[in-house]
């Protein structure tokens, strides 16, 4: 059995080496006691509601390994999030599939960086992208 295809829960999450750098500078922007969980749980949202699953056989190499690696544990906030729960309810994830929750969450992590990154909302300066993007979170928002 390959890491993928062993046990579906559990694992490591992580993103592609490709946008290793631009996690780097966007963990940056979360005052949080874990950046890069919550840069990466950011990331994962956009790469949700914009369909932008990158499955891992297209990811590219980058000048780094991989980045983020933490266990889904650790992802979870020691569980204050259930991500097999909402992977489950959206049906982004089947655990009689064989694949690991941690793997597809990694893939939309990915999808989502591809997506902040082509957005050019890596540094914060053009955050109105998601006022553009998702109208209905920022209903309430007036300029």
């Amino acid at each position: 059995m390959t890491e993928e295809m062993s046990e579906p829960t559990g694992g490591v999450v992580y993103c592609s080496a490709e946008f290793a750098d631009q996690l780097d500078e966007f963990k940056e922007l979360f005052d949080h006691k874990q950046k890069m969980a919550e840069a990466e749980r950011f990331a994962m949202a956009i790469g949700i509601a914009k369909n932008c699953r990158m499955p891992k056989e297209e990811w590219k190499e980058g000048k780094k390994k991989r980045k983020g690696t933490q266990n889904l544990n650790t992802f979870e906030d020691g569980g204050k999030y259930n991500f097999q729960t909402l992977f489950e309810m959206l049906e982004l994830w089947d655990e009689n599939e064989g694949t690991k929750l941690s793997l597809v969450i990694s893939e939309y992590i990915t999808g989502g960086m591809r997506w902040l990154t082509e957005n050019e909302m890596i540094d914060g300066s053009k955050f109105t992208v998601l006022k553009e993007e998702f109208p209905d979170l920022f209903s309430d928002y007036e300029d």
